[in-house]
């Protein structure tokens, strides 16, 4: 039998509470349905790892990073996206406010255009190092603690997002990686928040990495536990068909 791994993507309030600042429709069901299935079938995993965005105010893709380029004053409003080809080629109506990482920021969006990306977007503040919103969802916080308590495994928690000055959906790093060749985990189930962003992004790094190293795996999502942000439906369909990822049962 293939050794599986479950990635439990960015389980926090901010995104998973219908009060949280960057709640993604229909999360907080998401969470509900991951704890059970924790609870159920956690014991047929290898590894389970949960990833954790951990921000500090004033990075990039928050709204205080930016100011208007003919009103200092301004900042953009949160979901605002920035097209990486009009701000590359001067025709954006956004600048960063300190003047010193302006050369950083055109550096870094030429290589997001090189890779593809065509906008860059403004986050509501979110999931901010010391808030309630950082914290784990309670229901797969207490899921997580009772496979713990069962089962005697620690969990592998990944953070990310902590650099100021790039935006981390993704979730794979390299000792991630070291620990799926290592423990020949073959087969990986995705779940959390959002799928249209950080589930995604990790699921494509996680294929091509490992393609890479000579180590495929499976990966899917499990069913009915991933949610997208309003607004990127249609891009996510499109991204999932090319990746072929499939949907584990509940």
């Amino acid at each position: 039998m293939k050794k599986k791994a479950l990635f439990v993507t960015d389980p926090q309030v901010d995104f998973c509470s219908p009060s949280g600042s960057l709640y993604v429709p229909g999360a907080h069901e998401d969470c509900a349905r991951i704890a059970e299935h924790i609870d159920r079938r956690g014991e047929e995993y290898a590894r389970i790892f949960v990833t954790l965005d951990v921000h500090t105010r004033g990075s990039i893709f928050f709204p205080e990073f930016w100011e208007g380029v003919d009103d200092a004053a301004r900042r953009p409003e949160p979901f605002t996206g920035i097209d990486l080809d009009v701000y590359l080629k001067g025709g954006c109506a956004w600048v960063p406010r300190n003047p010193v990482v302006r050369a950083h920021v055109a550096s870094y969006f030429r290589d997001l255009a090189a890779k593809g990306e065509r906008e860059f977007t403004i986050w509501p503040i979110h999931c901010i190092a010391g808030t309630e919103g950082a914290n784990i969802h309670p229901a797969v916080a207490l899921a997580l603690e009772r496979h713990t308590v069962k089962t005697g495994r620690p969990l592998d928690l990944v953070f990310k997002g902590y650099r100021p000055y790039v935006e981390q959906y993704s979730a794979y790093m390299p000792e991630v990686e070291t620990v799926l060749i290592d423990e020949d985990i073959r087969e990986i189930v995705l779940c959390g928040e959002a799928l249209s962003h950080c589930v995604l992004h990790t699921a494509a790094d996680m294929r091509e990495a490992l393609a890479k190293r000579g180590h495929p795996v499976v990966i899917d999502i499990l069913d009915r536990c991933s949610s997208i942000i309003s607004g990127f439906e249609e891009a996510t369909r499109k991204a999932l068909a090319s990746l072929r990822i499939g949907t584990a049962p509940l």
